[in-house]
């Protein structure tokens, strides 16, 4: 078996589109998510719709399939390039954009009916100053009465443990047989995703390891945000069915909120 030191690595996790692309469980993950998206989208009459932090566009792709104009943005040029790849498999057309959502395009001032930031992408930011900016940044690309939707992950349920590991996860397909095991490690306030990948190739095992620091979203400071950045409702939910958020309980932190004025 090789082995890779994490320091040694290029990148982490969210830059591995491949692996990161066959962990994700993607049909029932759709599936569930999808509804919910689509009928908050409809409630603001949304067309155009900004994907940040789009990832390799799985989101992206089924909301434009439902007629949505969809913008993808993301800081990877890998997962871009993914994201290119299943709109063509697909045959539905995204505007792909590299950036980062602390730094939104000036052309995108005013532009979106609509924007979603999910998969616990604002755990990305990198501290508290630059998640309000990123709302800021929110704001500033709707329209007034423009719907922003975020998912976060409440990580003192999440991570209750000084190592909280999620199942871990076999895949045989056409690229190889892979494991995968995802841990979230607690040292005091600091949390981190432990990530180890085995993948085997031409009869042998490989593995890769990263611990990364995320950036833990308080539910109340980022409910605090959107309303100190322009947003006159904020919706929360603890999960996709439409249950309310609790605290304490709740994984889950799903925030709709309305920007001001019409």
């Amino acid at each position: 078996m090789n082995n890779r030191k994490a320091d040694e690595q290029a990148g982490d996790l969210f830059d591995r589109s491949a692996s990161y692309e066959r962990y994700v469980p993607w049909q029932p993950r759709l599936a569930r998510e999808i509804p919910f998206l689509e009928s908050k989208l409809r409630s603001v009459n949304a067309k155009e719709v900004l994907d940040c932090a789009c990832g390799p566009g799985r989101h992206a792709v089924a909301l434009a399939q439902k007629g949505f104009k969809i913008v993808g943005l993301d800081a990877s040029s890998e997962m871009l390039m993914r994201a290119a790849s299943h709109a063509g498999d697909e045959s539905v057309e995204l505007e792909l954009v590299e950036g980062r959502f602390e730094t939104l395009p000036p052309s995108f001032a005013g532009r979106f009916d609509a924007l979603i930031c999910l998969g616990n992408s604002l755990s990305a930011a990198g501290d508290p100053a630059v998640i309000e900016e990123v709302v800021r940044q929110f704001a500033f690309a709707l329209r007034p009465g423009g719907v922003a939707i975020t998912q976060t992950v409440d990580f003192s349920v999440a991570a209750r443990e000084p190592v909280t590991a999620s199942p871990a996860k076999h895949v045989c397909d056409d690229h190889g047989e892979s494991l995968f095991v995802k841990s979230f490690v607690r040292v005091g306030k600091q949390v981190f995703i432990h990530w180890v990948s085995l993948e085997k190739s031409d009869g042998e095992w490989r593995s890769d390891v990263t611990l990364r620091e995320i950036t833990v979203v308080e539910p109340r400071f980022l409910q605090e945000a959107f309303s100190r950045s322009g947003f006159s409702s904020v919706e929360s939910y603890g999960a996709y069915s439409g249950s309310a958020f609790e605290p304490g309980s709740s994984r889950d932190l799903i925030l709709v909120a309305r920007r001001e004025g019409r």
